[in-house]
């Protein structure tokens, strides 16, 4: 029945809406309370919690000459290794807009630049050097940005080709079975950032079982986070731990940045 039909207009003019009513098979409700007890089983096992960092924003970081997104992604590899003590498989969604029909890129944002970064904050190293090996990553995260929104990155790219092969039959391309590609794709920090003065939170499951999900937004002056993951993850995973530690390390970098200004070119 089309819905024209169930609306009638009356010699006033006014419109007459009646109502639809359905009706639902046995077949059609079991599947109903069939969805809704897998949904509550999987938002039962989903942890999440907020932090909301009012310490500073975008014009704070900008002042400091480095991107208010690399601070906002180096926080993340910081906290995730002063956690777990290893460097996470990362994810950031970058847009190709520039490009037709262009949809997204993966931003690989655990560089070499970051690694340092973090293996130096648990040495213990000096504030000054740590202030450059955050500058230099904060560097290296812009460029690899900008690569990935440039058509530069190769995520997509094997992606396609490795669904292809296999559609088509043929083998594998040699670096979909190299173990360092494998592990890779096991994403344990997927993030996302939607930044907007009419939204100050938004949030995403994690993409593994083991992994985190972080939807984050970069205002004027305040950052805003909302992290997740599965209770049932191996690595013990902790939101409100990992949190806790970005907004350490944010305060941390703001305590280094503010510090130790760039370097002025000779």
């Amino acid at each position: 029945m089309c819905i024209r039909d169930r609306v009638s207009t009356q010699s006033t003019g006014k419109l007459t809406v009646k109502p639809l009513q359905l009706e639902l098979n046995p077949d059609i409700k079991s599947g109903i309370q069939a969805a809704v007890k897998k949904f509550n089983t999987l938002q039962n096992e989903v942890s999440l919690t907020t932090l909301d960092f009012s310490h500073f924003g975008k014009e704070e970081i900008k002042a400091w000459k480095v991107s208010p997104d690399a601070v906002c992604q180096l926080s993340y590899q910081n906290a995730f290794n002063f956690i777990h003590n290893f460097v996470a498989p990362t994810y950031e969604s970058g847009n190709t807009k520039s490009f037709l029909r262009g949809r997204t890129e993966t931003i690989r944002s655990a560089t070499p630049a970051s690694t340092a970064l973090v293996k130096a904050v648990v040495k213990g190293s000096s504030d000054p050097e740590l202030a450059q090996l955050l500058r230099d990553a904060a560097a290296a995260h812009s460029a690899v940005v900008k690569e990935s929104l440039s058509g530069f990155g190769w995520d997509r790219h094997i992606f396609s080709m490795r669904n292809l092969n296999a559609k088509l039959g043929r083998p594998a391309l040699s670096i979909c079975n190299d173990p360092n590609y494998q592990q890779m794709l096991n994403i344990l920090l997927s993030t996302s950032t939607l930044s907007s003065d009419a939204c100050t939170k938004f949030g995403f499951g994690a993409v593994t079982t083991d992994g985190y999900g972080i939807g984050y937004g970069i205002n004027d002056h305040s950052l805003h986070f909302t992290i997740t993951n599965f209770k049932s993850n191996q690595i013990q995973g902790d939101v409100n731990l990992l949190s806790s530690a970005i907004n350490d390390s944010l305060l941390r970098f703001k305590s280094l940045l503010s510090a130790h200004p760039a370097r002025t070119p000779a």
